[in-house]
C-alpha cells in the first residue's frame, strides 16, 4: 500500500476544509432566501438598514391573542417585543388585531431591529424601520381600493333568506338589506311568494377580487301594490340614516320585532285557551318561539320601569319609552346584568335572553305593546313616520335620492339583461 506523505495531507485537508466552509455559506443564503422568500427590503418612504446576514421571524395572529403574545410565540426577543409594541402603537390600534393578519421582523445576528412590517391586508400594511442613530421610523401604508356600484334584484320564492342567496347576494349584505327595512316589514311574518326586492351598493375589490361591502345606497321591497323604498343620506352636519322618498327617515319608535325568532305561536286575541291553566283569557301580545338564549332587545329607547320576577310572565322587564308606548317582555331566561328599574336602554341594546320562565310550555318571548294605556296588537300597529330631513338640506336629498333610484333602475335593468 501506498502512504502519501505528512504535508500533502495537511495540504488536501485544509482544501477540503475550505470548500466545506463556501459550501456551508451558500447553503445558509440560499436557506434565507427560500425558506423565508424574503430578503432585506427597502420600502419606499421608510428605508431600512441592511446588513450581509439578518434573521427572520414570522408569525400570524391567532384568535383573541394580542401582538406581543404573538410575537412571543415566534421567538422575538423580549426587549424587541417592547421597542416594537411602544412605537406601532403610534400609527396603529393595537386592540384591533384580527386573527390571520400577518407580520414579520428582520434583525441583525447579534439582535437588533432592522425591520418590522405587519399586514393587515394586502393593501394595508404598518411597518417599523430602524436607523443609524438607533431611532425609528413607524409608518403606514395602504393601497385604494376600487370602488363598484353594484346592483342585486330578485323575486321571493320561499323567504327573504334563500330567495336573496339565491340571487347570489352576499349574506352580509342581506343582512344589511333587513336592517333598512326593519321598522317597516317583518320579513319572518310578512313575506310572500312574488314580493320583488331591488338594491343597489357598494363594493371594494383588490387586484380584481372583492374584498369589502360598502354600504347599501338605495333600496326597494314591493309587496303587492306596496313599494317601501329607501336611500341612504348623510346631511352636512354628519347625521346618517335612511329615508323614504318623502324625506322621512325609516327609523321608527320602536322595531316591528325585538328577535329573530322560529315562528309565532301564539297571536294577539281577547280571547286564548291557556294551556296550562286550561281556561280561556285574554292574550294581549304576541308569543316569538324562539331557541332558549336568542337574544332580546329593547324595541325602543326608554327607561325601565320594571325588571326581575313577575308571577305568570316569570323574568319579566317592562320599558317606558316615554312618547305614549311602553313595550314589555316575558319568559325570560335570563335578564341582562344592568337592566333594572330605572336604568335607561338604547333601541337594539340586549336587555334579556329568551326563556320559559313562569306559566310557560316552552321557550318564547311573550311580547306586549301599549300605547296611551291600552294594548295593541304588535303585529298591526302603524308607528308615526320618522323625522324628517332637514329643510335646509332638502334639495340635496332629493336630488341625491332621484339619482340612486335612477341608477338602481339602469344597473337592475342592465344585470337583468346579462342575465
Amino acid at each position: 500500500m501506498r502512504f502519501l506523505k505528512a504535508d500533502r495531507i495537511k495540504k488536501y485537508y485544509w482544501i477540503g476544509f475550505a470548500l466545506c466552509f463556501a459550501l456551508f455559506i451558500w447553503l445558509i443564503n440560499r436557506a434565507f432566501d427560500h425558506s423565508t422568500g424574503l430578503g432585506p427590503v427597502s420600502l419606499e418612504g421608510a428605508p431600512c438598514n441592511t446588513s450581509e446576514f439578518l434573521c427572520y421571524y414570522k408569525g400570524e395572529i391567532k384568535k383573541d391573542q394580542p401582538l406581543s403574545l404573538a410575537l412571543q410565540e415566534a421567538g422575538v426577543p423580549p426587549h424587541n417585543i417592547f421597542t416594537i409594541t411602544e412605537n406601532l402603537k403610534e400609527v396603529m390600534n393595537l386592540r384591533r388585531i384580527l386573527p390571520g393578519e400577518e407580520f414579520m421582523l428582520e434583525t441583525s445576528p447579534e439582535g437588533e431591529i432592522k425591520e418590522f412590517k405587519y399586514s393587515k391586508s394586502p393593501w394595508h400594511k404598518f411597518g417599523l424601520c430602524s436607523h443609524t442613530d438607533s431611532s425609528y421610523t413607524v409608518y403606514e401604508d395602504s393601497v385604494p381600493l376600487n370602488y363598484t356600484i353594484k346592483a342585486q334584484s330578485g323575486v321571493i320564492e320561499g323567504n327573504l333568506w334563500n330567495s336573496m342567496v339565491m340571487a347570489s347576494c352576499n349574506t352580509n349584505l342581506i343582512g344589511e338589506f333587513t336592517e333598512v327595512f326593519r321598522y317597516d316589514i317583518d320579513f319572518f311574518t310578512e313575506t310572500q311568494n312574488g314580493d320583488e326586492f331591488a338594491l343597489i351598493y357598494e363594493e371594494y375589490s383588490f387586484n380584481g377580487k372583492p374584498v369589502r361591502l360598502g354600504k347599501i345606497l338605495a333600496a326597494e321591497y314591493r309587496r303587492g301594490d306596496k313599494l317601501h323604498t329607501g336611500v341612504y343620506f348623510e346631511d352636512p352636519s354628519g347625521h346618517v340614516d335612511y329615508y323614504n322618498l318623502k324625506g322621512r327617515s325609516l327609523k321608527k319608535p320602536l322595531l316591528r320585532s325585538p328577535l329573530n325568532y322560529r315562528r309565532i305561536s301564539s297571536y294577539f286575541t281577547h280571547s286564548r285557551y291557556h294551556p296550562i291553566l286550561k281556561i280561556y283569557r285574554p292574550h294581549l301580545g304576541v308569543d316569538y318561539a324562539a331557541a332558549t338564549g336568542t337574544p332580546v332587545v329593547a324595541s325602543g329607547d326608554g327607561v325601565v320601569v320594571y325588571s326581575g320576577w313577575n308571577g305568570g310572565f316569570g323574568n319579566f322587564v317592562k320599558i317606558d319609552h316615554r312618547n305614549g308606548f311602553v313595550t314589555s317582555y316575558g319568559h325570560l331566561s335570563k335578564i341582562t346584568s344592568g337592566v333594572r328599574k330605572g336604568s335607561w336602554v338604547k333601541q337594539g341594546q340586549v336587555i334579556g335572553k329568551v326563556g320559559s320562565t313562569g306559566l310557560s310550555t316552552g321557550p318564547h318571548l311573550d311580547y306586549r305593546i301599549q300605547v296611551n294605556g291600552q294594548y295593541v296588537n304588535p303585529l298591526k300597529i302603524a308607528f308615526p313616520e320618522g323625522k324628517p330631513v332637514r329643510n335646509e338640506f332638502k334639495a340635496e336629498f332629493d336630488k341625491k335620492a332621484h339619482n340612486y333610484i335612477t341608477l338602481l333602475k339602469i344597473l337592475d335593468k342592465q344585470q337583468i339583461t346579462s342575465n
